[in-house]
């Protein structure tokens, strides 16, 4: 008993609907665990229809969170950048390191997101 239908007597079609379902687990890696499988094609297309789905979230979902990450670390070295540029002008222009200290905490806690 053959449930992936390459059998006597499965139609050319019921081979192509078995191909690509192979192919859809194999590319999303989302196979049939254990004994449920699809036993019929309207259940093994409805089946490959939802792992391309799930592919296709779980992508758009990765994609976001690592979009996020990125833009974080552009405002951190924008940050950092800014830092430099205003001690290398606070040091230009001769300022007290205790000032230069309280400008630098002061910029630091309006970039507080950033660091």
């Amino acid at each position: 008993d053959d449930k992936y239908g390459f059998v006597p007597g499965s139609t050319v079609l019921d081979q192509y609907i078995i191909s690509f379902y192979w192919v859809s687990a194999a590319f999303t890696i989302s196979g049939t665990i254990g004994d449920v499988v699809p036993n019929n094609n309207v259940e093994i297309v409805f089946t490959m229809i939802l792992m391309v789905l799930n592919l296709t979230l779980f992508r758009y979902v990765t994609g976001e969170v690592s979009s996020m990450v990125m833009r974080a670390d552009e405002d951190t070295i924008k940050a950092r950048a800014g830092l430099e540029a205003m001690e290398v002008f606070l040091l230009d222009q001769r300022i007290g390191p205790e000032l230069r200290e309280s400008v630098r905490q002061h910029y630091k806690a309006s970039q507080s997101n950033s660091f």
